[in-house]
């Protein structure tokens, strides 16, 4: 079965303030959108399914956490200084240096955006799409959102550099959302403060587990 992926990097040194400590080496870190479930979901599929188009993130900080033994004292925290708006099913694959260490998870600050898209201003995230019979759906979110995302097993970087994938699951967060049972409006339907706020609710419920930390081989 195929599953789709668009890659994303998350990291513009240009535009960032890192804090690291360690000797760094050449490593890259990208946030992707992707379905673990194309039967359910795609990301920007064809028409006659449900797709998700658009996956805007209004990034105040990502925090990397390195460590001997995971959860062990002591842990290094290193920080990619936002405000950054990146769009999830936009790939733009950025390198990057990181202290040669294990890591063990990652904090993604989410806060409403000052700027940017204008379907993003004031929120912290924007996802848009289609259902299979073509009406377009929007689901955005004014809440900060502080997600803690772990890798299955501790994710070593070394001298010969690495990868590392915050992947957003379309799959794990659309699962049981009953979409096509939404209020349309003139414009498709609206997910957001004060219009289908039961489906708003539910799915702000679920980003925390809509992603994971990977390695660029898995």
């Amino acid at each position: 079965m195929k599953v789709v992926t668009l890659a994303l990097v998350l990291l513009a040194l240009a535009a960032c303030g890192v804090t690291e400590t360690g000797n760094p080496v050449d490593a890259s870190v990208e946030l992707r959108a992707r379905t673990s479930d194309p039967a359910l979901v795609e990301v920007q599929g064809p028409a006659g399914v449900l797709s998700v188009d658009t996956a805007l993130l209004a990034i105040d900080r990502l925090r990397l956490v390195h460590a001997e033994v995971c959860d062990t004292p002591p842990e290094t925290e290193v920080d990619v200084d936002g405000p950054l708006v990146r769009d999830a099913a936009d790939p733009l694959p950025i390198e990057v240096e990181l202290p040669s260490a294990t890591y063990c998870r990652a904090r993604l600050r989410l806060e409403p955006a000052p700027s940017g898209p204008a379907e993003l201003v004031g929120h912290t995230l924007a996802l848009s799409g289609v259902l299979p019979d073509g009406t377009p759906w929007l689901f955005r979110s004014t809440r900060d959102f502080d997600i803690d995302v772990r890798p299955p097993a501790p994710l070593p970087i070394d001298e010969l550099g690495s990868t590392l994938q915050v992947a957003f699951d379309m799959a794990v967060l659309l699962d049981g959302i009953d979409l096509a049972g939404a209020v349309v409006g003139p414009d498709g339907i609206r997910i957001e403060p004060g219009a289908n706020d039961a489906l708003r609710a539910a799915l702000e419920a679920r980003l925390d587990n809509a992603f994971e930390l990977l390695d660029a081989e898995d």
